[in-house]
């Protein structure tokens, strides 16, 4: 279910937005985190497993962290480095299975390549089945056991709360990465849907269907064909190509921002913008940062 499907924003959300308008608020993270797991279960079914363990890893390391202060008797020193341990435990707990599962097959035939010059050995890839979100997830994890380790972010005890900062269904599969502090509290409220929040939310997603499906899908043809037939075209008509498959880039990337932000503006969740006008950047750094 992608989010410039029709089943995604004519279908999927309008539910979601109904059942959670009608429950009363105190129940509402309740529906919102079934939500996100629905969303999640239809695209990845039984591989939902590594988000829910990924969530309970990160709350008890959070935790330990914590309370390594409370329970270390040996100085400052000997607290750092048993909360960097705990911190690398954490990180290498949930990395480690984005790596296995993206990487492993890419490092395993380079290494093949590199050693079959010497041995008789050649690397068999491995077929994994891969969650969506999981690098998403992964960094957002990181991000939020970083800010507990450097006491910018206190250790969250509701599981629940941190549930809802991992799986919020419009962030799952392509982001922003959001800091926990930045989204978590709104999440876990769960006021009611105003008015205003569906006019503007559902303005945004307009505006970001407009951008992929009218921009960047029309685009794709004349890019496509310059690509496949460089070879036949003068060096206008590929300066031309390139610059075509730049605002594809853009209006695909961006227009699937614009619809995964006005969701969230739909329940009130202020996510950060990923795209400030790039183009009208000064210089590199500037584009970068926009």
């Amino acid at each position: 279910m992608s989010y410039h499907l029709i089943d995604y924003f004519a279908l999927f959300l309008p539910i979601v937005i109904l059942v959670y308008q009608l429950t009363p608020q105190k129940y509402r993270k309740f529906v919102l985190l079934a939500a996100n797991y629905v969303f999640f279960y239809i695209i990845s079914k039984k591989l939902i497993v590594y988000i829910i363990g990924a969530t309970f890893v990160t709350h008890y390391v959070g935790i330990w962290l914590e309370n390594v202060e409370l329970t270390e008797n040996g100085g400052a020193k000997a607290v750092t480095k048993k909360k960097r341990l705990v911190l690398a435990f954490g990180i290498l707990a949930n990395l480690g299975i984005l790596i296995i599962l993206k990487y492993l097959n890419f490092f395993g035939g380079t290494v093949s390549a590199v050693v079959g010059n010497f041995i008789d050995w050649k690397y068999q890839p491995i077929k994994f089945m891969i969650p969506i979100g999981i690098s998403f997830y992964t960094l957002q994890i990181i991000s939020y056991l970083t800010d507990v380790y450097r006491g910018t972010q206190k250790a969250e005890h509701n599981v629940l709360k941190i549930a809802l900062y991992l799986s919020f269904f419009p962030t799952i599969m392509e982001g922003p990465i959001c800091r926990f502090n930045q989204v978590a509290d709104d999440l876990y409220e769960c006021r009611g849907i105003k008015f205003t929040n569906i006019k503007f939310g559902y303005q945004r997603i307009v505006w970001g269907l407009f951008k992929k499906l009218v921009i960047a899908d029309r685009l794709y043809p004349t890019v496509d064909n310059i690509f496949d037939n460089y070879d036949t075209w003068g060096g206008a008509m590929v300066a031309f190509g390139v610059l075509c498959y730049t605002m594809q880039l853009y209006m695909e990337f961006s227009g699937c921002m614009d619809i995964i932000i006005g969701s969230g503006e739909i329940f009130g969740i202020k996510l950060p913008e990923n795209f400030n006008q790039p183009f009208m950047a000064r210089d590199a750094s500037e584009f970068w940062r926009r």
